[in-house]
Parts: C-alpha cells; sequence; structure tokens
C-alpha cells in the first residue's frame, strides 16, 4: 500500500508539473487547466493525510428517501429530525466518537455542520455524515453536497421505490469523483411493498424494483454494486427487522472492524479516482500530440508541384518588377564612362544627358523597391496562407480542435520564413554587385574595350600616315631610317594645317564618330544581353529563395514534430506508469 501511494503522489506531482509547464495541455481552457492544478495540488494535500484511521462515511441521497431516519436508526437514537417539510436537512450532520479528531479535510470545506458526539465504541473509527439533499430545490444545498463529498471514504446512496430511476441521481453518481468499489447502496422505505400484508406479492414487487434498480447502477458502469432493502422506520419505530429487512446485514457491514490497511486502500482508491479528471485530460493530451505529430509531418510534405506552383507565382509577380529595376539599375551602374571610349562614350553621355536613359530619383527607387518587395512577399505569403488554413483544417478534421497550440501556431503563421525571405527579396531588389560583377567581369567587356581602342588607334595611324603626303610616305618606304622618320614627322606636323591636313582632321573626326556611334549600338546591344542574363540571375535567386522558404518550413516541422513526439512520449510514460 506504501508503494501504491507513493506512486500515486510521484504521478500527481508530474501532473502539477505538466499543468504548469508550457507546451503541455496547450489546449486547456485556462479555468479548466486551473481546476485540474487545484485538483491535483488538493490530491497531494490529502496524501498527507492517508494515514488517518477514521473512516468518513456519507449518507447521500435525493428528497425524501429517508436519509435521516437511516442515521437515527444507524445512531441507535435520534440525532437527526426527520420531516415530510422538504428539503429538511440544512446543514451536514456528523456522527463522531468523542475521542475521535475530524480530519482537517472537513475544515476546508467551509461547508456548515452540526457534530454528534457518542462514547459507544463499536464504531470508533467511523464517522457518519448525513448530507443535505442532492436534488433540492435550493442550490446551495447541492453545492454542500459537491463540497463535502470530497471529504468522504465510503457514500451511502440512499434511495426510495418512489425514486430509484429518478435520472438526476444516475447523472450525479456518473460524475461523482470516488472509486466505484467504495459505494453502497440502500433502497429504503421497501415496507410499501408490504402495506397490504400480502408477503409473497411483496417479495415479487421487491424484486422487480431490486432488478431494475440493478440494471440502472450497472448502466452507469458500476458492476455488481453492493445494494441493500430496507426500512429504517421499522427500526426506529422499535419493531423487530421483518424477514425482508436487510438493515442488520447493512448495518453490521457499516459497523464492522476495519484494519488501517483497509481502510488505506479506500482512501487511496478513491483519490486514485479523483485525478480521473487529470487522466482523461492527459489521455485527451496525448491523443492530440499524436494527432498532431501527424498533421504535422504531412503539412512538412510539401510536394514538388506545390513548390512550383509557388515559385511560377512569386517570379510572375517579380518579373515586372526585375525589369523595371535592373532596366533603370543598368544606365547607372554600366553608364558609357565604364565600357565605351572615345567619341562612343560622348555619344552615349549626350544620349544619356537627353533623356534617352533614364534615372530614378533615390526617393522614388526606395518607395518603387519597397513596393515590389511587399507584392512579392505577399505573393508567397499567399501559398503559405493556404497551407496554414489546410493544416488547420486536418487539424480540425482529425483532433476536432478549432485552436492550434500557440507553439504550432507561431510555425504555421511562418512570420520568420516571410521576414527572412523579406530579406531576400530587398538584397535581390537592392544588390547591385552582382550586375557589376555581370558587366565588367569576363572576357565580354575586356574583348568589347579592345575592340575600341584597336579600332580608334588604326584611325589615328591612318589619320598620321595620310598627313605627310604620298610622296614622304614612298621615300619613307624606300629609305627607312631616322633621317626619314624625322623628315616624315616634320612634313606630318606642317601639313597638319594644310588645307590636305585639315581636311584628314575633318575625315578623322568623322570616321571617329561613326565608328564610335557603332560601337555605341554594339554598346546597347551588350546592356540588353546584359539585362536579359541579370533578370535571368535574379528569377533564378528568386527561385533559390522560394525554395529555401519550402525547405525552412520543413525544417521547423521535422524540429516541431520531434519536440510532440518527446512531449508525447514523457506523457505515456506516465499514464502506463498509472497503469501498472
Amino acid at each position: 500500500m506504501t508503494e501504491f501511494r507513493e506512486s500515486l503522489a510521484r504521478k500527481a506531482e508530474v501532473l502539477k508539473d505538466l499543468l504548469a509547464e508550457k507546451g503541455f495541455f496547450a489546449l486547456l481552457k485556462d479555468e479548466d487547466r486551473d481546476r485540474l492544478r487545484e485538483l491535483v495540488t488538493g490530491m497531494l494535500e490529502k496524501l498527507d493525510e492517508i494515514g488517518d484511521e477514521t473512516l468518513m462515511v456519507g449518507l447521500m441521497g435525493g428528497t425524501g428517501v429517508g436519509k435521516s431516519t437511516l442515521m437515527n436508526a444507524l445512531a441507535g437514537m435520534e440525532i437527526s429530525s426527520a420531516s415530510h417539510r422538504r428539503p429538511h436537512t440544512e446543514d451536514v450532520l456528523i456522527y463522531v466518537h468523542e475521542d475521535v479528531p475530524l480530519p482537517p479535510s472537513i475544515e476546508r470545506t467551509k461547508v456548515p455542520r452540526r457534530e454528534h458526539r457518542y462514547s459507544a465504541d463499536e464504531a470508533r473509527s467511523l464517522v457518519l455524515c448525513d448530507l443535505p439533499d442532492f436534488d433540492s430545490i435550493r442550490e446551495e444545498h447541492r453545492e454542500k453536497v459537491i463540497n463535502f463529498l470530497d471529504t468522504l471514504d465510503v457514500v451511502v446512496w440512499v434511495l426510495s421505490p418512489e425514486k430509484y430511476a429518478d435520472g438526476r441521481f444516475f447523472e450525479f453518481l456518473e460524475t461523482a469523483p470516488k472509486d466505484k468499489g467504495n459505494y453502497y447502496f440502500v433502497l429504503n422505505k421497501t415496507d410499501i411493498f408490504f402495506d397490504l400484508g400480502q408477503s409473497s406479492s411483496g417479495w415479487d414487487e421487491l424484486q422487480k424494483a431490486m432488478a431494475v434498480l440493478r440494471g440502472y447502477i450497472e448502466k452507469v458502469g458500476i458492476r455488481e454494486p453492493v445494494l441493500y432493502h430496507l426500512s429504517a422506520e421499522e427500526v426506529v419505530r422499535g419493531k423487530t427487522p421483518s424477514p425482508w429487512n436487510q438493515f442488520p446485514l447493512f448495518r453490521r457491514e457499516m459497523f464492522r472492524e476495519r484494519d488501517i490497511k483497509e481502510i488505506k486502500k479506500i482512501k487511496t482508491a478513491n483519490l486514485d479516482a479523483e485525478l480521473e479528471p487529470a487522466f482523461r485530460a492527459l489521455e485527451r493530451e496525448i491523443e492530440i500530440l499524436g494527432g498532431l505529430k501527424g498533421v504535422v509531418e504531412d503539412f512538412g510534405k510539401s510536394n514538388d508541384e506545390e513548390v512550383n506552383r509557388a515559385v511560377e507565382d512569386v517570379i510572375q509577380t517579380a518579373s515586372p518588377w526585375v525589369e523595371i529595376i535592373v532596366k533603370k539599375s543598368l544606365p547607372s551602374l554600366a553608364g558609357p564612362r565604364r565600357l565605351l571610349i572615345g567619341p562612343g562614350r560622348a555619344i552615349a553621355s549626350a544620349v544619356e544627358r537627353f533623356g534617352s536613359f533614364e534615372r530614378m530619383d533615390p526617393e522614388e527607387e526606395v518607395k518603387m523597391k519597397e513596393k515590389a518587395v511587399h507584392d512579392v512577399s505577399s505573393a508567397l505569403k499567399r501559398h503559405l496562407s493556404a497551407r496554414r488554413d489546410h493544416f488547420r483544417s486536418a487539424a480540425y478534421r482529425k483532433l476536432s480542435v478549432s485552436e492550434i497550440p500557440s507553439d504550432l501556431e507561431t510555425t504555421v503563421e511562418f512570420d520568420e520564413i516571410l521576414l527572412s525571405f523579406e530579406e531576400s527579396i530587398r538584397s535581390i531588389f537592392g544588390n547591385t554587385r552582382e550586375g557589376e560583377g555581370m558587366l565588367f567581369g569576363g572576357l565580354r567587356p575586356l574583348i568589347f574595350r579592345f575592340r575600341q581602342r584597336f579600332s580608334y588607334t588604326l584611325l589615328f595611324l591612318a589619320f598620321l600616315l595620310v598627313l605627310p603626303g604620298e610622296q614622304a610616305l614612298r621615300s619613307f618606304v624606300e629609305n627607312p631610317g631616322i633621317s626619314s622618320t624625322l623628315t616624315l614627322a616634320i612634313l606630318a606636323v606642317s601639313s597638319l594645317f594644310s588645307p590636305r591636313g585639315l581636311a584628314a582632321m575633318v575625315s578623322l573626326i568623322i570616321l571617329a564618330f561613326l565608328l564610335g556611334w557603332r560601337f555605341y549600338g554594339h554598346y546597347r546591344r551588350l546592356l540588353e544581353d546584359m539585362e536579359k542574363t541579370w533578370v535571368g540571375g535574379k528569377n533564378k535567386i528568386l527561385k533559390e529563395a522560394v525554395t529555401k522558404a519550402f525547405s525552412e518550413q520543413a525544417r521547423l516541422c521535422e524540429t516541431l514534430s520531434a519536440e510532440l513526439e518527446s512531449r508525447r512520449t514523457r506523457l505515456l510514460e506516465l499514464k502506463e506508469g498509472r497503469l501498472q
């Protein structure tokens, strides 16, 4: 018995801790959680009193079933007045030996009581309690019964032939927090079956009534109930009990000597039964955790089709913004001074100055990018919200829960995932270094600049060769040397401001600008190609960001699933320990 008591105490302590711990019993309402915590705390206090050898026996029943008369019959004297006025018993009447202190649990109920002390030793360890009617029209009587019921070890349910089929009695019986093995049932006033003096028919009616009553009791889950039929009135009047009157048997059972082991067993069984609401909540919690684990696991398995739909939707939303931002960012990044030289740069600068290239106002650029971030994030949020609603719907269908525990709610809201995604989008729209890398890195820009320098150099060399004249150039070719080179240079300089030199210079300028315009055209096509490449690169990063969001959600679900399984395992261990 000590081992069972210690086991019960350990379970109660664990339950108390779990009710206070975040993450367990998360779907309980605050008032239900507080009620269970109070129940467990009260049970632990009672365990400290389980060594008390006093057995608390309560007489309970509806109005007019004869509880007070039965109390007098058991005491052998009138200690409780019986009346036809209903309800009659106002307070709890307690019949207790003069040397026996009342258990502290009675004081805690704060239920009004009257005590009758006796000196006979036959029931020294027994405390008899006559309780107000549980079905009284006065609500305070019912409250007294419920509050005082907590202190009782054995309950004697008293009925009468007029009220033994009362549905309110069986409802109350089913919800009473006591071990059903500590119940006794008394059908009082059975003398009415024999009022006509027909003994045989009276027995038949009594047996029928007892069979019906037994059936009702068994329907509420009490198998093989201990059931007596008697007439307390017959005993109180001093008559010798009739053969059908089982009062002597009932009194002998009530007043028999019980050793401390049996009393402790009775008390401990009641405490175990009192914890039943907490263990029902525990079983429900185990069921919910297991079901939620399955829902979370299913929720974390996003299929490729679902991810692809989200990627397509996000890119479709982002593409116009990406194109606008890239188109307006490229001129700033790849201005003519970075890729063009000579006349080509001058042409590009002039075109840029006169508005062919649109530059963004910094404030306008910030607003546009924030709007882009919002729109693209909203596209992903629509998909995540649809998944969240699906999760809630699955949880409700599987577990009939309309609320989700706070830690799960945080996960399925995806707040952190969306914040991370928004930062990625902001980086994608605001990062120009990747564009710089594409524009000024690699061979294509280098080749483009080399072609310009080479072409302009050739054109200038042609200009220099034209200035000295055909005869000087032929002389230099036929007799190369320092002297001929100096002569060629002097003639070139002297011819620079001659009609021929001015004509050559004009030709040089015209040809250079024609060549620059050609390179400017190449430059524009290069920008268009770079724009496509940059847009494609950003779309690729967008796809990776969306895929990462779903992967992160799957990772969170895995972590949460493991946590739910850990909680469930802990509760299962507690439950299985209780059932050993």
